[in-house]
């Protein structure tokens, strides 16, 4: 709470030094020209804290309950007040740097709040192959490599050897497993946790995207997604972009007028 309350005296221009809890809000009264919401119940939760910190007196269930209802309650009604948006529709999806990730994502949750679940199962999908081509792309050579590239898509290699069944069922067993391990290795090579990306796909159908850029969906689902379900799946496309961000670096390239110098 406290770290809201600092954060809307930045928003406003307030120099909050050495405020007390309660004093943000004739800080912000001043400036806003009206009352932030549920002060007296702000003051009973500062309170609670004070009297466990120093004293040792724990608040009961039903103090806490009170007290988590009333934090909801101020940030729900604090934030239009302050920022000029609502509570619910701040996201993490906002932290995301690229804008067809951030597009997609949040077309996902329109999908899935409108009830068109597999709709909304495949936009996740994409979310995710989005932010790993993005995230590669970026990091490719002058000459197109990448240092993730653990081999080409062997999934459709063999489709040629369909007259011969035994060729044919061989090869296919080659392509799945070549095909497990490259992707394995890509989630792996990005730092991206495996056992949580391992639900994700168990979630959520594959997807191809052809040479045209059009993304196709292949579904084993019998059922609808449900709310947790997809809100792990959300969570776990943001966060991986999030955590590619830590770590991102520009690739360096030639100086163009150099190589053409340089160039016999």
């Amino acid at each position: 709470m406290e770290l809201f309350l600092q954060l809307a005296c930045e928003h406003s221009g307030i120099v909050a030094r050495d405020l007390g809890f309660m004093q943000y809000w004739g800080a912000l009264k001043h400036k806003l020209q009206e009352s932030l919401p549920q002060e007296e119940s702000m003051r009973r939760l500062n309170k609670s804290r004070v009297d466990l910190k120093h004293y040792g007196i724990l608040p009961s269930k039903l103090d806490i309950e009170g007290f988590r209802a009333s934090a909801s309650n101020f940030l729900q009604e604090s934030t239009p007040l302050i920022f000029s948006i609502e509570f619910d529709s701040i996201s993490l999806v906002d932290l995301v740097q690229s804008e067809e990730v951030r597009t997609t994502l949040r077309e996902a949750k329109r999908k899935f709040d409108a009830g068109q679940t597999e709709d909304a199962s495949e936009k996740i999908a994409q979310g995710f192959m989005q932010v790993i081509n993005d995230y590669e792309d970026k990091k490719r050579s002058e000459f197109g490599s990448s240092p993730f590239f653990f081999g080409e898509d062997l999934t459709f290699a063999f489709s040629f050897a369909r007259g011969i069944e035994d060729l044919h069922r061989f090869a296919e067993q080659v392509s799945r497993s070549f095909q497990a391990i490259q992707s394995g290795m890509k989630i792996l090579s990005l730092g991206i946790d495996y056992r949580r990306y391992s639900r994700f796909r168990l979630l959520t159908p594959t997807v191809r995207q052809t040479s045209d850029g059009i993304y196709h969906f292949y579904s084993t689902h019998t059922r609808k997604m449900t709310r947790e379900e997809f809100e792990f799946c959300f969570e776990f496309v943001v966060s991986s972009a999030l955590r590619l961000q830590e770590f991102d670096y520009e690739v360096p390239r030639p100086d163009v007028e150099t190589s053409i110098a340089q160039s016999p």
